[in-house]
């Protein structure tokens, strides 16, 4: 008795015995590359009773890599030889029909092109047929109207990166829950669309976390080459273009070359490496830079002087404390309320933020809170009359460009001169690789990737106010990174001014 193929290497099989290509490599068998089988391979891996584990898979690339014709072969896989459900229904779907139609055509190229195929199928303009079980593969896009009622076996939705909004993908998963092995694939190149608002940098992020073990989920499942939103590599360096091109070997340098001149960097990182671009923006600081800046053997200690940075929201979005030693420049986040994802009615906890501040000014010798007055008011109004605090407080509109500009560059100049460290926060790290630069006429300031954004920066911006603090406050006092300054003798003797003291308790005794 022969023995039973494993579902992928039956697919793998199917593609290259009966499939060809079309294009510059019209009728040549479809002969896979090394990573498309790996992708097959996961994608179509099963349990112990022969059951595809997989049900939603998201596949990234470059363009030029053959997405496509991978994607249509799967396709055409799923409609004809696919036998774990019955009455197959296949769509290739698209964020417009155009887009959806290239998958779709380039099915239709490779059924038309095979005898045996071609005499199983009633191939028409947008379905096609399978006479020997009854299936159906259309083509749909997100113009198409309302995809409600439809049952599909198998969904290729080709550059999801495109669409804004998921009622089409919500539409065909759902539809696809009564199905015995269903199987959604996302093939498509980053896109313009950053944020967990997004659906493919939605699905992107949670097989980000699927694959490094963060989530426990073996029905989902990434492949991904292009390197992590806003990392700094060299987009023009060969040996980028080599790793994250998978088909690189059918691919031409000269073209590459050629074509990265009169192609805006944006668009060359999106489309030809890969790469989420944050709004189209640079991201902040250079990659690795803040993280290098992470110190944890002085940690803030009771009685340290200190200027808080305070940024706050009222609903939906992020509140944070910040606190930067004066001595040293040293920074850790005290509190971040952030708003859950999933919580349309959050709100930031006024009491909360108010005692967070009392508590520091209790445990800290605090010289200075900076606040942005937004939404925080009442807790600064308080905070002033109630409490005394009314010389310390310095509030800070970070809408002010006059303002926010130059403490902008205050912190930038310190991160890059290595003159400032922090206690390595996930929370106030993640805020930070969220922020992009935005550049224009009126000067270089941090910002969301885009207004409606849910990746939060707040805790970045509070960082901003206390550095940017910290540092005007030892420049009012005259104290500066170099151990001298100026210096002077008269009968009094001899005169020091600025520098740093040897003893760091005179910051706080200052």
């Amino acid at each position: 008795m022969a023995r039973k193929l494993p579902q992928a290497e039956k697919v793998i099989k199917f593609i290259e015995n009966f499939l060809t290509l079309g294009g510059s490599y019209e009728g040549q068998p479809f002969k896979l590359l090394p990573f498309q089988k790996e992708i097959i391979r996961d994608v179509y891996a099963t349990d112990a009773n022969n059951v595809r584990t997989r049900r939603t898979a998201i596949i990234g690339m470059a363009r030029k890599n053959g997405k496509t014709e991978l994607g249509a072969a799967l396709a055409v896989y799923g409609l004809i030889a696919d036998t774990s459900d019955a009455s197959p229904r296949v769509y290739s779907v698209a964020n417009d029909r155009q887009q959806a139609r290239l998958c779709f055509e380039a099915a239709k190229g490779m059924i038309q092109r095979n005898p045996d195929l071609r005499g199983m199928c009633d191939v028409q303009r947008d379905v096609i047929r399978c006479h020997r079980n009854g299936g159906e593969y259309r083509v749909l896009s997100a113009d198409a109207g309302s995809a409600q009622g439809l049952s599909p076996t198998m969904v290729v939705f080709d550059e999801l990166a495109q669409q804004k909004a998921d009622d089409l993908w919500a539409a065909m998963r759902l539809g696809s829950a009564a199905r015995k092995q269903p199987l959604m694939l996302a093939i498509s190149t980053a896109g313009p669309n950053v944020g967990n608002e997004y659906p493919y940098f939605r699905l992107y992020e949670y097989g980000r976390r699927v694959r490094s073990g963060e989530v426990e989920d073996p029905s989902f499942t990434l492949h991904w080459w292009g390197p992590d939103p806003n990392e700094e590599v060299d987009p023009y360096d060969p040996e980028v273009w080599r790793q994250y091109n998978p088909a690189w070997e059918l691919l031409s340098e000269a073209e590459f070359k050629s074509s990265s001149l009169s192609t805006h960097e944006v668009q060359w990182r999106t489309y030809r490496i890969n790469q989420w671009v944050v709004g189209g923006h640079a991201s902040w600081f250079p990659h690795g830079k803040w993280d290098g800046r992470t110190q944890t053997d002085d940690p803030l200690a009771d009685g340290d002087a200190v200027i808080l940075g305070v940024d706050g929201a009222h609903k939906g979005d992020c509140t944070a404390i910040v606190a930067c030693r004066i001595r040293d420049l040293h920074t850790e986040p005290l509190a971040v309320w952030e708003a859950p994802a999933d919580d349309p009615h959050w709100r930031t906890p006024r009491g909360a933020v108010k005692g967070e501040i009392l508590d520091a000014v209790a445990r800290f010798k605090v010289r200075g809170i900076i606040s942005d007055p937004y939404w925080l008011e009442e807790t600064l109004e308080s905070l002033a009359m109630d409490h005394g605090l009314a010389d310390l407080i310095e509030e800070f509109p970070t809408n002010s460009l006059a303002r926010i500009v130059p403490a902008t560059k205050a912190v930038y100049d310190v991160v890059m001169d290595d003159r400032m460290t922090h206690n390595g926060d996930a929370t106030l790290a993640r805020h930070v690789q969220n922020a992009v630069v935005k550049d224009d006429y009126r000067g270089v300031r941090i910002t969301k990737n885009h207004g409606a954004s849910g990746r939060k920066i707040d805790a970045a911006v509070a960082m901003i106010l206390a550095v940017h603090g910290a540092v005007m406050w030892r420049e009012d006092n005259g104290i500066t990174d170099s151990p001298i300054v100026a210096t002077w003798e008269d009968a009094e003797g001899i005169h020091v001014v600025g520098g740093l003291p040897d003893d760091p308790d005179m910051f706080n005794d200052w």
